[in-house]
């Protein structure tokens, strides 16, 4: 499949009066509506087929929500930002590389694994990157404080929600100027 610049649907757009914000607006409220569909799916499912017991609390579910809106509009932006980076065939593989770190990030993050029996040194590193802090507000949210406590990789053994929070709005707020940096509705040519 093309990329939105190979067959030129994103040219087309700046005929139209859709700004860039508004552009980066729509894209991140697509993914949000996605994704949260897909959560809805995952979390009935637990819920339904494997007895998961959720939390009843607002405060729960509206840690949940804060964590998960945040870390999604983190992680579209940043991928906004960095669609725009691979100008020829051969960085195209950047892709690809993008897509092994963030499995790497993903485990060393405790999204596929319990990780509070990692070295220090590697949770200091993905404390660095957003996927920690959206994994660990989603757990600290819906996990039962006696189980979070057993998952949790946070040297302290607190969820530190609002660090996590702060965080994560770091990284929109990165992830927006390098969008506003790198996005162009006409590629540029390859050097």
């Amino acid at each position: 499949m093309n990329s939105p610049f190979e067959d030129r649907r994103v040219k087309r757009l700046r005929a139209t009066p859709l700004t860039p914000v508004a552009f980066f607006a729509g894209k991140i409220a697509q993914v949000i509506i996605v994704s949260a569909v897909q959560a809805t799916i995952l979390i009935a499912l637990g819920t339904l087929a494997f007895g998961v017991v959720l939390p009843t609390d607002a405060a729960s579910w509206l840690s949940f929500g804060w964590t998960y809106l945040i870390g999604i509009g983190a992680g579209t932006v940043l991928g906004i930002a960095f669609s725009s980076v691979p100008r020829t065939a051969k960085a195209k593989a950047a892709g690809n590389i993008a897509s092994g770190i963030a499995t790497i990030l993903a485990f060393i993050s405790g999204v596929f694994m319990v990780s509070s029996n990692f070295p220090t040194w590697i949770m200091r590193v993905a404390e660095i990157f957003p996927l920690y802090w959206m994994s660990s507000g989603i757990r600290a949210a819906l996990l039962p404080e006696w189980l979070y406590e057993t998952f949790t990789f946070s040297p302290e053994g607190t969820p530190r929600l609002l660090l996590g929070g702060t965080v994560l709005g770091a990284w929109f707020v990165l992830g927006l100027f390098g969008c506003i940096r790198t996005f162009r509705w006409v590629p540029k040519k390859p050097a």
